[in-house]
């Protein structure tokens, strides 16, 4: 019979990763929270130039690893999300 693995190390892999899934969630909560109206409806419209400076200071962070990729994924995705494209 082979050796059984120890099962606390696969619990706290599991853990970890739940947590860092619940942080994501958080964090995706609270940056809609955050572009939404303080009315809660509409979504406040910000300029194109303004996303896109956020988008290259976002891109820097990461360059300069001031941030994770997983960071600097969804603060792109939230900026890109801003953007109309008429």
């Amino acid at each position: 019979m082979g050796k059984q693995r120890a099962t606390s190390q696969k619990r706290q892999r599991e853990a970890a990763k739940e947590a860092k899934a619940t942080a994501k969630r958080e964090r995706r909560h609270q940056a809609k929270a955050e572009a939404e109206a303080p009315d809660g409806h509409e979504p406040l419209e910000v300029a194109p130039a303004v996303v896109l400076e956020r988008l290259a200071e976002a891109h820097r962070q990461f360059r300069d690893d001031e941030i994770t990729f997983e960071e600097y994924d969804l603060t792109k995705a939230d900026l890109l999300r801003q953007l109309r494209v008429d």
